[in-house]
């Protein structure tokens, strides 16, 4: 995983350099394979195994950090990261997106219903982290949601409404030869211990991949 420097001194206030994190890091079981120039700026490539997947954002290595280096403190962003929010219910006439989970697998799924004008160009500063960090901007939309996932560990996909079949998303392991083509432009043909991301007739996103 690729983090630029600026992104974990967004949450950590720390005087370390590039290598003393990297090297902290290390010690904590996150390895640094090496520490790139982008633009000016280091950016840690850093190795997380498969059952640390806490440590996949910068909030996760944040929380490592601080653990490691009493001199270390949180700054404002990272308090924000880790407060907890009430869970809220919506009324019953609500014409909200309606969330469903058919699959033992998945113990919590979340929707946000918003509108926006346009999906234009996200700011500057956000295309150039994403590219720092090895990720290809596309649009604001999806780079809002690649950008929260780098800074929280929370995978996200932003559906149109309007395209949803039933006003409802549903989460649920593939049928047997159910298809769907990603954004990649890719079809892919789904095996049934596949957990899906449905509307009310067909896949529209692979869960925690891709949609």
């Amino acid at each position: 995983m690729k983090l630029p420097l600026s992104m974990i001194r967004d949450q950590v206030a720390t005087d370390m350099s590039a290598e003393a994190i990297g090297d902290l890091l290390t010690m904590a079981g996150f390895e640094l394979e090496g520490i790139e120039e982008v633009d000016g700026e280091p950016v840690l490539d850093i190795k997380v195994v498969s059952n640390r997947g806490d440590g996949l954002s910068v909030l996760g290595l944040a929380r490592e950090i601080l653990a490691k280096d009493a001199a270390a403190k949180p700054t404002e962003l990272y308090q924000l990261a880790v407060r907890r929010f009430a869970d809220t219910s919506l009324p019953e006439n609500s014409e909200a997106i309606l969330a469903k989970v058919e699959t033992e697998d998945c113990i919590r799924f979340a929707v946000s219903d918003f509108e926006l004008v346009e999906n234009g160009v996200a700011p500057k500063w956000i295309r150039q982290r994403l590219t720092r960090a090895g990720m290809r901007p596309i649009s604001l939309l999806v780079d809002l949601t690649n950008y929260v996932m780098l800074e929280l560990g929370q995978p996200l996909h932003v559906y149109d409404a309007d395209k949803l079949k039933g006003k409802t998303l549903i989460v649920r392991q593939a049928r047997s030869g159910e298809k769907i083509t990603t954004l990649d432009g890719r079809e892919h043909e789904l095996q049934p211990n596949q957990m899906m991301i449905c509307d009310a007739e067909r896949p529209v996103g692979v869960a925690g991949v891709m949609g």
